[in-house]
């Protein structure tokens, strides 16, 4: 173990001084930092740690932490100014041990990462260098809680990136697959064998993080055509597959730096000057020079939503572009695109789409005052437009989606109508501008939903009586569904009428009399009574339950009610009855009256003339 530090020590003392050489150069760390050449080292201190994490009672995993710091050296303090900072988790090669990778660790972490070698053992294979790197990832993570480490908080936990060169690049990979925490995946000369290795080409379609593949035209071990390639072509975007001419399985470790610093200050650091070198006018420069062969893929899905005649669309544009702004202008019906891709390669697209969306018709493309025309069909809402620029291309997909749900007007029945029959005709109207109408579907109640393709009526039959609701949705030909209903009622049953007074066939000594019942309906309710007698006309009574006939002709009579629901339905009774009225009776009664009457007249005159009288007297007394 002592022989081993020893050993080690003498490495970091050369990859210090490696480190420093190239500052010498510089006038300062601001002169460097300005310059941003990523052949160089960065403006950055470093410093280094040596750790082990505990794989099993017996058996320990090295740690060497490479980082930021203030002063070069083992254990130097950190530069905090710019933390927290992303963090590489990366795994050696197979029998390679972690010495072989100081050089290129120490020179990410001059450019403001935090670096990581896991130093599995020597023969381990690609599953237990993946746990290795999986169990480096929870202990970093831990440690960068605690306030003890010396990289207390230091660690961007948001930014965690894997990288390894040969079999710790397939470790990487494999653990790119499962570890949602990782951000990026760059494998170095990969060996993907599978009769050997765990991992399948066919595996890179679950990877979907950034991924930067780096290979050597002259690898024998891990050839790029039958390991890297494959990897690249299953891949999902954005990727990267740069093959460096001349490089061999194990020099590419000193040649891939300044593409791996690019990537990350690209991707993690957020500075787009640095794509030159990844597939800008510089990458394009080394590509004639014969020194690289590149083959990326950044197309990123841009969505953005425009307002046409008061209908959504949603427009997908897929480019390279890293920036790509739209804008619409529904007035001259133009759609502008700005793309800024590398430095100096920044274009405009207009695109002009006429006022029928979904008809067939051209839409012209300008790029930058080049025209690029295309038709977009209703039977391929689809279309690509390549705008190329100063090495850049852009790739525009458009795709009108209709975003709008079809109109929809349930007009029969009326809401809360209340229906006199068993069988209900649902009808309605529905109008889409967009992509058009598809097909509907009715249901009532629980039911089940009815494809009724075009039909805009649907009759339902055998309704019980009772409360229903019908249900109607509306498909247009983008997938749009509008879906209402309408509540009713049906009530096929008529009112139930007893009556109170007259009894039937009853007899009457009086001609004046008062018919009175009582109606019940519990479905839709009495909406209103009428009543007649005989061959009269028929009396409305809206509600009230007793009616008046007077001075009715001695003999038989016909009672008429009639009482009638909410729905029409009409329940009418008859109920006949006779008047007997003793008129002889009547003329006794007459003529008492009137003698009783005569003689309270009389009676009231007597006293008044009695009164008058006696005043008289008492006058002439005066």
């Amino acid at each position: 173990m002592p022989e081993m530090r020893k050993k080690l020590t003498i490495m970091l003392l050369l990859a210090q001084l490696m480190i420093t050489l190239p500052k010498l150069e510089a006038t300062n760390a601001e002169t460097l930092n300005q310059n941003g050449n990523p052949e160089d080292f960065g403006p950055y201190a470093v410093g280094w740690i040596q750790m082990n994490i505990s794989k099993t009672e017996e058996e320990q995993l090295p740690i060497l932490i490479f980082y930021p710091s203030v002063i070069d050296g083992e254990e130097t303090d950190p530069n905090t100014t710019d933390a927290p900072y992303p963090t590489i988790l990366f795994s050696p090669g197979y029998r390679s041990t972690i010495e072989s990778y100081l050089a290129l660790a120490s020179k990410i972490a001059s450019w403001g990462f935090i670096t990581a070698l896991a130093g599995s053992k020597l023969e381990s294979w690609d599953i237990e260098r993946a746990t290795d790197l999986a169990n480096t990832l929870n202990w970093l993570e831990e440690q960068n809680d605690n306030s003890t480490f010396k990289l207390y908080q230091l660690m961007d936990k948001s930014k965690f990136i894997v990288s390894g060169h040969s079999l710790g690049a397939e470790a990487a990979l494999i653990l790119s697959i499962s570890e949602p925490r990782l951000k990026a995946v760059i494998p170095i000369a990969p060996f993907i064998y599978p009769p050997l290795t765990f991992l399948y080409p066919t595996s890179a379609r679950d990877i979907h993080i950034p991924m930067l593949i780096l290979v050597g035209s002259a690898d024998t071990i891990s050839p790029p055509s039958t390991m890297a390639y494959p990897i690249y072509e299953n891949g999902n975007v954005p990727k990267f597959c740069l093959t460096i001419t001349g490089s061999d399985h194990f020099t590419i470790i000193f040649t891939c730096s300044k593409y791996i610093i690019s990537f990350l200050k690209f991707y993690f650091h957020s500075e787009q000057e640095y794509a030159k070198y990844l597939y800008g006018f510089e990458a394009q420069q080394e590509i004639l020079d014969g020194k690289l062969e590149l083959r990326y893929d950044l197309r990123t899905t841009f969505e953005y939503e425009i307002l046409l005649k008061g209908i959504s669309y949603k427009i997908h544009v897929y480019s390279d572009s890293t920036f790509l702004d739209l804008t619409f202008n529904e007035s001259l019906m133009e759609m502008t695109f700005r793309t800024i891709g590398p430095p100096y390669t920044v274009g405009t697209a207009n695109i002009s789409i006429p006022k029928a969306p979904f008809e067939e018709y051209t839409i012209k493309v300008y790029f930058d005052g080049e025209l690029y025309p295309f038709t977009l069909t209703n039977s391929s809402a689809f279309n690509f437009v390549y705008l190329c620029y100063n090495h850049s291309l852009h790739e525009l997909k458009l795709c009108f989606v209709d975003l709008t749900p079809p109109t929809l007007l349930i007009f029969s029945p009326k809401e809360n109508s209340v229906l006199p029959s068993s069988i209900v005709v649902v009808a309605w109207t529905s109008i889409d501008a967009a992509s058009g109408l598809n097909y509907f579907e009715v249901k009532l109640d629980e039911g089940p939903w009815v494809k009724v393709e075009h039909a805009m009526a649907y009759e339902f039959k055998n309704l019980s009586d009772g409360n229903h609701t019908a249900y109607v949705k509306a498909y247009d030909v983008a997938g749009n569904v509008k879906e209402t209903n309408v509540n009713f009622k049906v009530d096929t049953t008529p009112p139930a009428v007893s009556l109170l007074s007259p009894s039937a066939c009853s007899t009457l000594s009086y001609s004046n009399i008062t018919v009175a019942w009582i109606g019940t309906d519990n479905i839709s309710g009495i909406e209103r009574y009428e009543v007649k007698l005989d061959e009269d006309s028929w009396v409305n009574m809206e509600t009230n339950e007793t009616y008046n006939f007077i001075n009715l002709a001695n003999g038989k009579h016909e009672l008429y009610i009639k009482a009638i629901d909410k729905a029409g339905n009409a329940f009418e009774m008859q109920v006949s009855f006779n008047v007997e009225v003793d008129h002889g009776m009547d003329l006794l009664s007459l003529a008492i009256i009137s003698t009783i009457t005569f003689c309270l007249a009389f009676s009231i005159a007597f006293c008044i003339a009695k009164k008058v009288k006696s005043r008289r007297k008492s006058i002439f007394d005066l």
